[in-house]
């Protein structure tokens, strides 16, 4: 099985079950059980996915998703993907760079406006401090 992330720890905890026991008597399951899911050495049964859905507030097709079973029901994917295919991750980078991008921009826009940064074209650098005597 793939290396398991933080999703179930973190998704107990927000629905307010602190520990794995709290959330497998909710279950009715053991505590192992749910240690084991929340560090991807098991995977719950579909039964116990749809259920956990429901405790913890969250969608069931997220919730299948996260451990592998086709939202339409079936069988598990035998191995959960690892990373995303390049394509997408080479996407997911441009549009990063042209939020952080726009970001920057708009940051000097506003500083430039409170007279904090120059203007464009003005060469004789950002406003100087006054020192207090």
């Amino acid at each position: 099985m793939a290396r398991p992330t933080e999703w179930l720890k973190n998704a107990r905890k927000r629905a307010g079950f602190g520990s794995q026991a709290a959330l497998a008597k909710e279950l009715g399951t053991s505590r192992g059980a749910v240690g084991n899911w929340e560090n991807g050495t098991d995977r719950p049964s579909m039964a116990n996915a749809e259920r956990l859905a429901v405790v913890l507030h969250r969608q069931r097709s997220e919730v299948l998703a996260k451990f592998g079973y086709p939202i339409g029901g079936g069988d598990p994917i035998s191995e959960l993907p690892m990373g995303l295919p390049p394509e997408w991750l080479d996407a997911m980078r441009a549009e990063i760079a042209a939020g952080v991008a726009d970001g920057i921009a708009t940051v000097l826009e506003q500083l430039r406006a409170e007279g904090l940064l120059p203007k464009p074209g003005r060469a004789d650098g950002p406003p100087r401090r006054r020192r207090s005597a």
